[in-house]
């Protein structure tokens, strides 16, 4: 946006996509990198009918759906109240934030119940979505989108750890393909979800409430312990460090 009101769009656009270059390179050579594991202990149709899985993909499809919709319609709805250069600030600080918290909260989300802070950070979602839509000034909205990106950068990592955390390491690269799969065909819809209702409404209030009304959604089904833990099927090493948790961690685990 800051770019954009220096230079012309193309030109602020190309150098933006540049910067996006190096960042390509280092993750393929990562990927080329990263040793294949042949042995898999789960089938995507075994996961697929776990109802457990599902407590997995489908809040968190959920959450981004709202994420990528809300982002991507941030400048517009924050434009009538901020100007075009304050709501190009607040989608800084909410990008900012995102990556602060994948770094951050990445040095202990290991240690606590990942399903219960997922829960707490839509809260925190639904929360600032509510201040935003309620108390339209710059004074809210910038605080508000901090705590929203805060909670995008951990939830765009949680599918990952809570997979690796109840499902069978060697079927870790599947599992994390498939959702990933199912996020990226279910956050699709999110822009689209949101213009409909902006064109439809002639405003924003309907589109944030119907925002909201996914993430608690989210957060419920992400709560839940459906089943046991042998619906997925683990392997021998996730067995033994389940069945001796240091007893702080029983707790934050217990189902």
């Amino acid at each position: 946006m800051w770019l954009s009101s220096k230079l012309s769009f193309a030109t602020a656009l190309d150098l933006v996509a540049s910067l996006t270059i190096p960042a390509l390179l280092l993750a393929l050579r990562l990927a080329s990198a990263t040793r294949r594991l042949d042995a898999q202990a789960l089938t995507r149709r075994q996961a697929l009918s776990s109802a457990r899985y599902w407590t997995i993909a489908a809040p968190l499809t959920l959450a981004i759906m709202v994420k990528v919709g809300f982002v991507v319609h941030q400048v517009s709805f924050l434009f009538p109240i901020m100007g075009r250069e304050g709501a190009g600030l607040a989608v800084f600080l909410t990008a900012l934030m995102a990556a602060t918290s994948r770094v951050v909260v990445g040095f202990f989300i290991d240690r606590l119940d990942q399903r219960t802070v997922g829960a707490l950070l839509l809260a925190a979602q639904v929360g600032a979505l509510f201040a935003m839509l309620k108390f339209a000034s710059p004074p809210v909205a910038y605080p508000a989108s901090a705590v929203f990106g805060f909670a995008v950068g951990v939830m765009i990592t949680l599918p990952a750890l809570i997979i690796q955390r109840e499902c069978p390491t060697a079927a870790f690269g599947m599992l994390s393909g498939l959702t990933l799969a199912i996020i990226q065909t279910g956050n699709a819809f999110g822009p689209s979800l949101l213009g409909w209702l902006r064109d439809a409404t002639d405003g924003y209030a309907a589109p944030i409430v119907v925002c909201m009304s996914l993430e608690i959604a989210a957060a419920a089904i992400i709560l839940l312990r459906i089943g046991p833990v042998k619906d997925i099927p683990r392997d021998r090493g996730s067995e033994i460090a389940s069945a001796n948790p240091k007893p702080w961690r029983r707790y934050l685990h217990s189902d």
